[in-house]
């Protein structure tokens, strides 16, 4: 994530920690490939499974599954 202005500098920096707390700090990576293994299978659960403030602390997943229901 690139900043684009200074106030987004702090964004960026958190993102960067979180990552960092979240995968880089409890995986062990044997090779490229297990890197670009690993990456894809947390990018997919994080971004699925993560609650997050726009969608009112839900994951994208529950918002999903809520509207899904409401059909």
């Amino acid at each position: 994530m690139k900043p684009f202005t200074p106030r987004h500098n702090g964004k960026a920096e958190r993102s960067h920690r979180k990552y960092n707390e979240r995968f880089y700090a409890t995986h062990s990576f044997y090779s490229f490939e297990d890197f670009a293994r690993q990456l894809k299978i947390y990018n997919r659960r994080d971004d699925t499974l993560f609650p997050i403030q726009p969608l009112a602390w839900k994951s994208p997943k529950q918002v999903l599954d809520d509207y899904l229901l409401s059909l």
